[in-house]
């Protein structure tokens, strides 16, 4: 279906109607017909789908209404974790009890606007939702702030001085920064003030564990902290690039060998000390240098011995083109899922795209879910027997760890022909041992 317009005649996408009452959902769908005509509506019962979960996090709406309770903590605590996702452009509106109202209003959801829905007057409904849509609208085109202006005074005294915004959402700020007294080059994350505990619990558990993880292949977070105005940790600037920028160029399969790896050393490293990094992507492998490649961002990490029980909110975290069959369905998570996600990775580098595409994020959860494992193409056909292994539909099918992995990538590399190599990478052929020099 081809999108229609909004008010100011930029593009939508649909509206979202969620609640288990049928009455409510055929009374804001009538309401949106009749005042935004040829806007596209679906409707949910509730969000215990994690097709819908995902549709929300990849902005496939423009609107979202939602029936909710004070009591339903699960659901109001997944729409605040949207602002995580950074889904500025969709204008979210909770329809509830006059008496309700306030009490989520004061839990900070993240939402545009309340309406009562036993008085909802058609005319404040329109209003409502345009101004919401024209707001949403506006903060998607805004730039992003001034590095100064979001650096907290104790950390500028501690003598960090901003460069520039690398990256700006409701739940941690990501600045380029510069050490005063030796002119470094670092990054710095950090969690405003915003006066959720879960928000703030949550970055607290990424510091520690990006801080309690010391790896050539991990990037190295130089201090943390947790001051007045922030909680915060500083990790090293990797001028070299992310993999996913990389990828737009040739990609040597000489490097693409080294990387693959080097991460699944990396990864080898977490699963040792019981973490589960649950967000393997191209986006997220950076290169410190030419050759070596560096793991960053443990926002969606988990400590399996710690942290044995995973919610729909935590299964949101991650990324669709990356997750495995048990991520997106909501079953339960071990090392393999890191292992799949490290497949795709490595099909992507091998052929310049994940292997599973769609036009909808759901689409792209079914894929994984029901499409068969593509083939890579002939030059790299070597490959294919671990391509199978790390993207088995079946946990239990794959590489039961890293170090099995590893084996396999030496044996297909030391039993690659030099013809291969060469026709590819045009480089001298590749030892086992030259991967992790």
């Amino acid at each position: 279906m081809n999108d229609t317009t909004r008010p100011g005649n930029s593009p939508t996408r649909h509206a979202l109607l969620i609640s288990t009452d049928g009455r409510l959902r055929a009374k804001l769908s009538a309401l949106i017909r009749r005042y935004f005509p040829g806007t596209p509506i679906r409707e949910r019962r509730d969000l215990q789908d994690n097709q819908t979960v995902w549709d929300i996090r990849a902005q496939n709406y423009a609107l979202l209404l939602t029936d909710c309770r004070a009591e339903d903590r699960d659901e109001l605590e997944f729409l605040a974790s949207l602002n995580s996702a950074g889904y500025g452009s969709t204008a979210v509106i909770v329809i509830t009890t006059a008496a309700q109202i306030p009490v989520i209003r004061s839990m900070n959801v993240g939402a545009a606007d309340f309406l009562d829905r036993d008085n909802l007057e058609e005319e404040q409904f329109a209003e409502t939702v345009k101004r919401a849509w024209r707001e949403a609208g506006t903060a998607a085109l805004q730039e992003l702030p001034e590095a100064g202006t979001l650096l907290p005074a104790e950390l500028a005294i501690k003598g960090y001085q901003p460069i520039k915004t690398l990256s700006v959402t409701s739940e941690s700020c990501v600045l380029l920064v510069r050490r005063a007294n030796t002119n470094q080059q670092y990054v710095l994350k950090f969690l405003p003030d915003t006066g959720s505990d879960r928000l703030v619990k949550r970055f607290l558990q990424e510091c520690r564990i990006a801080t309690s993880q010391h790896h050539n292949n991990i990037v190295t977070v130089r201090e943390q902290g947790l001051s007045s105005g922030a909680a915060f940790y500083v990790m090293e600037y990797l001028a070299g690039g992310s993999l996913q920028m990389s990828l737009q160029k040739r990609f040597a399969l000489q490097r693409t060998l080294r990387t693959m790896h080097q991460m699944a050393v990396a990864l080898q490293h977490l699963h040792a000390n019981n973490i589960v990094h649950l967000d393997v992507k191209s986006a997220n492998i950076l290169f410190r240098d030419e050759n070596t490649a560096v793991l960053i961002d443990y926002g969606a990490a988990r400590h399996q011995l710690i942290e044995r029980s995973y919610t729909l909110k935590d299964h949101a975290l991650g990324t669709p083109h990356y997750m495995s069959p048990e991520q997106a369905t909501g079953r339960p998570l071990d090392q393999r899922s890191d292992l799949y996600a490290l497949g795709i990775v490595f099909f992507e580098m091998l052929t310049g795209a994940c292997p599973y595409q769609g036009n909808t994020i759901s689409e792209v959860l079914y894929r994984h879910l029901r499409s068969p494992i593509p083939e890579l193409p002939l030059h790299v056909r070597v490959f294919q027997p671990i391509i199978n292994r790390l993207l088995a539909k079946k946990s239990s099918e794959r590489y039961a760890d890293t170090d099995e992995l590893l084996q396999a990538l030496g044996e297909a590399t030391a039993t690659s022909s030099e013809r291969t190599i060469e026709s590819v990478t045009e480089l001298p052929p590749l030892s086992p041992e030259s991967l992790s020099d």
